[in-house]
C-alpha cells in the first residue's frame, strides 16, 4: 500500500500517535528538502527518559531514519514529541512513522 508522508513542520512540530507502541519500537524516516535542519526527538517519561533527547541533523536531500524505543521517548500520554529547527525555511522535507514488532 502507499504511505504519504506529513510535511515536516518547523513552527508546530509533530506528535506521534505512538500509544500502540507499549514495548515496541518505531521507525522514524526523515527526508530532507531545500535546508539543512535539526530533528530533536524528545526524551519521554519512562525509565530511559534521563538518557536525554536525541538530536539529528539531516542535510538538504538526506534521508535519516532513527529507531525509537518506548522506554526512553514514550510521553505519559502515549505520544512522541519531535521538533524540527532549521536556519532558514525548508520545504520538501517529509517524515513518516512506522511501527515495528
Amino acid at each position: 500500500y502507499t504511505i504519504t508522508a506529513n510535511a515536516v513542520d518547523l513552527a508546530n512540530d509533530h506528535v506521534i500517535d505512538a500509544s500502540e507502541m507499549a514495548h515496541d519500537r518505531l521507525l522514524i524516516r526523515i527526508a530532507g528538502g531545500t535546508t539543512e535542519m535539526t530533528i530533536t526527538v524528545k526524551a519521554g517519561a519512562f525509565s530511559d527518559a534521563s538518557l536525554g533527547d536525541e538530536v539529528l541533523t539531516v542535510g538538504a536531500t538526506d534521508i535519516v531514519c532513527i529507531v525509537l524505543e518506548a522506554s526512553r521517548f514514550l510521553q505519559s500520554d502515549g505520544t512522541i514529541n519531535v521538533d524540527a529547527a532549521s536556519a532558514g525555511a525548508v520545504t520538501g522535507a517529509t517524515i513518516e512513522a512506522y511501527l515495528l514488532p
